[in-house]
């Protein structure tokens, strides 16, 4: 993976990691999560009709719909996951199954082999995340609790809609694909929301509006880039790479969550950074 690849990743990791902070820190997660698809495509829309993108093909359609049906399953499970587990529970083990599950369709779809230090490189990476959710005693209770099937549903989207948009932004320019699956996403989980939650919506937008924004700004800026560097790199690095998002969501977990366990944290962090120049280096 080349340096501007590696730099493109990590600057999404931070946008991302924060947009989640705030996802898991509101009342209702998947009405919080459909407004900020809103925003983030509003805010972008404009940059994207004014600009001078290239004009997006006619084949261009099949995967943004594509994408856009597959992310509006991860934000439910996401929005699951979060209303029944920690931040620094869910986020590790979403992003974590993703990395992993992403090498088989990437191997079989797009026709990547990742180098044996590469595949060495995405294990400490999974290593590193299922450390951070050992308990004291040693056992894995990341095995355990009702948000785990909901976050493992998670990382299976992320694995499919990574592998669909590896090859969507091989015909549509990342800005033009990013903002046009979101706002896909929208429009398909907007019927449930307004059925399910219409009376409450506007009361929970102005609450939330300033919020609401930042995280769809910062969705999208996140993704955007991380589509660039799946132009420059494999996918199956570039997702694994993403991951150092986790420990910056624990981070957050633990100072502005209070879910604490800062030090055993960091020790599992070594092994994703590990697993990070592994694949800097050898990927």
């Amino acid at each position: 993976m080349s340096a501007l690849a590696l730099g493109l990743v990590i600057g999404s990791a931070f946008f991302h990691a924060t947009w989640n902070l705030f996802a898991k820190e509101s009342e209702d997660k998947l009405l919080f999560l459909w407004c900020v698809l809103g925003a983030g495509g509003l805010v972008f829309l404009p940059i994207l009709l004014l600009g001078p993108w290239p004009a997006l093909p006619r084949e261009g359609w099949g995967y943004i719909l594509a994408s856009g049906v597959i992310h509006a399953c991860y934000y439910s499970f996401l929005a699951q996951a979060y209303d029944r587990g920690d931040l620094s529970l869910v986020y590790p083990l979403s992003r974590g199954s993703g990395a992993l599950l992403v090498v088989v369709p990437a191997a079989l779809v797009i026709g990547e082999r990742p180098s044996g230090l590469g595949l060495l490189g995405i294990g400490s990476i999974v290593f590193g995340l299922l450390l951070l959710h050992q308990s004291p005693g040693g056992r894995l209770d990341l095995l355990r609790g009702a948000h785990v099937p909901r976050a493992l549903c998670t990382g299976a989207t992320i694995a499919t809609y990574s592998t669909v948009d590896k090859l969507g932004v091989g015909v549509v320019h990342p800005l033009t694909f990013v903002v046009y699956f979101h706002l896909t996403s929208f429009v398909l989980l907007a019927p449930w929301i307004l059925l399910t939650r219409g009376q409450r919506l506007l009361v929970d937008l102005s609450r939330q509006r300033g919020r609401v924004l930042m995280a769809g700004a910062f969705q999208n800026l996140s993704y955007g880039l991380v589509l660039t560097a799946m132009t420059l790199a494999n996918v199956s690095y570039v997702v694994a790479t993403r991951e150092v998002n986790v420990i910056i969501g624990a981070m957050l977990g633990a100072w502005r969550l209070r879910e604490g366990r800062p030090g055993h944290k960091l020790v599992a962090s070594a092994f994703v950074a590990t697993g990070l120049v592994m694949i800097g280096l050898f990927g």
